[in-house]
Formats: C-alpha cells, sequence, structure tokens
C-alpha cells in the first residue's frame, strides 16, 4: 500500500509552467522505421538510455544525436530542457535498410535531475520523429 502511495504521487508534483509543449502527435511515426527502448541503466553518475533503431524501409535513413527528451504529465507531453552547456555531435547516423541499430545515450549529459515518470525519447528520422517510451 506504500508503495502506491508514493508511486502515484510521483507525476503530479511536477511543475510544468516552464516548459514547452511536446511535439504534436502528428509529427510522429513508428510506420518503416520504429524506436525501443532496450534498458535504461544507471552508473554511477550517469543515467544510460539503450534505444534501437529498426528500419525495416526500403531505403537508408539518417538520424543525427540531438537528444530530445518528453515527459508526460496528467496526460500531455512536455519538453525537457536541456542543460545550458549541453552539447553533441552534429554528425549524422545512417540506419542501412532492413538492419537496425542502437544508441547509448547518457541523460545526465544533457538533463539536470530527472523526476521520476513516464517519459518518451524521440528522434526525428526521414521529416517524422520516432518516439521510444520508458519510465524512471
Amino acid at each position: 500500500m506504500l508503495f502506491i502511495l508514493i508511486f502515484s504521487g510521483c507525476g503530479t508534483n511536477i511543475d510544468v509552467s516552464g516548459l514547452n509543449p511536446g511535439i504534436a502527435d502528428a509529427q510522429i511515426s513508428n510506420i518503416d522505421i520504429t524506436a525501443k527502448v532496450e534498458s535504461v541503466e544507471k552508473d554511477g553518475e550517469s543515467l544510460y538510455l539503450n534505444v534501437v533503431y529498426q528500419n525495416d524501409s526500403d531505403k537508408d535513413a539518417v538520424y543525427g544525436r540531438e537528444p530530445r527528451l518528453e515527459i508526460l504529465v496528467d496526460g500531455k507531453w512536455y519538453e525537457m530542457k536541456t542543460k545550458d552547456e549541453a552539447a553533441w555531435d552534429a554528425i549524422g547516423v545512417v540506419i542501412i535498410k532492413n538492419t537496425s541499430t542502437e544508441e547509448k545515450i547518457d541523460l545526465n549529459l544533457y538533463y539536470d535531475d530527472l523526476p521520476s515518470g513516464h517519459y518518451r525519447y524521440l528522434k526525428k528520422i526521414d521529416n517524422f520523429y520516432r518516439s521510444a517510451e520508458f519510465d524512471l
């Protein structure tokens, strides 16, 4: 019973007044190319998110390293702010058709302390965002 009380209060105390609304559902597609969180791992000060992108289309696709993380609060998605000093490589990563690739993201490099809640990690691939949901 105590666990249920603690869990139920996690998402309700998040102040979203300083956060931007999340990406509109119309901009998200997991058709032909999907994203899935394989694991969330804590290692010392780092919180790693392992995301697998599966390209089931008939063409190669490219994505960048820019992180985008959103949290679900009261049925609405909000974009988490990256740290002011956050930086990432401006490169393109190719996912060859009919293959998959994995990205390991150290969330602590880009975000301050993340509250418990339901999240989605988004990656823009071929004009659409791909969404991979997970819980912290």
